[in-house]
């Protein structure tokens, strides 16, 4: 930036508000316990991605609003339509789960991440098909770039094992990206080659219809390493790299590896992998069961 010598330095008009701060309104139950939520964990939790608006100017008389939006689908390159959400339907959905996060995700996040932004939503899919694949089997998040967007359920239905691996699932998600980062050429040249090894063809085993795996279907994808999938219109495709390593952090987050290794036997690639990532998941901070 460029000025005239003449002209006053140019100084900041600290106009810009935050919006991830809550705010209080007590005549609402779930937006007041929303609000008692943040104070007490320090972690912003919305159920609509518009935070407000505000009157920016006018256009012939007609006022010119801005909506400040959680950027869930935001990335660095542009937008990220890989993912779309939908949102409540009803926002006493909320109230269960301030509960399950405030004790069985949010303690577990370890130091070496931080803290995100939570929406809650109705519902996640993936937009690899025109009409939107489900996400894959056990995952319930999704970890946008200032936001971590988390599909609500009713905990109070589940057993103690379901909302366990509930939350282990979410804090897979939030870890996932991070252990990319500090690990990518061993994720791309170690854990990725457990899989594609195995595959038929050199294409690899990512990303693909599972009949290209097992023409013949004999075979299932724990043959092939995957904990997770994807489901659509009766067929099976295989996960993303991505999905992929958040499911096996997921996975040692919830399983001992004597509990893992009892319900994957007779697939020794699922065990390598595990095994793999569980070293990797310690440094980052996860506690894991022993």
């Amino acid at each position: 930036m460029t000025a005239c010598k003449k002209e006053a330095p140019i100084k900041p008009s600290n106009l810009d508000e935050n919006n991830l701060i809550v705010k209080d309104n007590p005549s609402d139950p779930v937006d007041h316990a929303i609000y008692q939520f943040y104070q007490n964990t320090g972690v912003s939790l919305f159920y609509n991605d518009t935070l407000g608006r505000r009157q920016v100017g006018d256009s012939a008389g007609i006022p010119q609003y801005f909506y400040p939006r959680l950027a869930v689908t935001y990335s660095f390159a542009g937008t990220d339509n890989s993912v779309s959400f939908t949102l409540l339907k009803n926002k006493q959905q909320v109230l269960p789960m301030l509960e399950l996060l405030k004790n069985d995700v949010l303690p577990f996040i370890p130091d070496s991440l931080s803290r995100p932004c939570i929406l809650l939503v109705d519902s996640l899919a993936s937009n690899s098909a025109a009409t939107g694949l489900p996400f894959p089997i056990g995952f319930n998040s999704y970890d946008g770039f200032n936001t971590i967007a988390i599909r609500t359920i009713d905990p109070d239905t589940m057993s103690a094992d379901a909302r366990k691996k509930f939350a282990a699932s979410v804090l897979g998600d939030l870890g996932g990206k991070q252990l990319i980062v500090t690990q990518i050429d061993k994720i791309y040249n170690e854990f990725y080659r457990f899989s594609n090894d195995l595959a038929p063809s050199q294409s690899g085993a990512y990303s693909v219809s599972f009949s290209v795996l097992s023409p013949d279907g004999s075979q299932k994808p724990e043959d092939f390493g995957f904990i997770t999938w994807f489901q659509y219109n009766g067929g099976i495709y295989t996960p993303n790299g991505i999905s992929d390593v958040n499911s096996y952090l997921a996975a040692v987050i919830n399983y001992t590896p004597e509990s893992f290794a009892a319900v994957y036997a007779g697939f020794p690639a699922v065990i390598e992998k595990f095994n793999w990532v569980r070293p990797l998941a310690k440094a980052l901070g996860f506690q894991l069961p022993e």
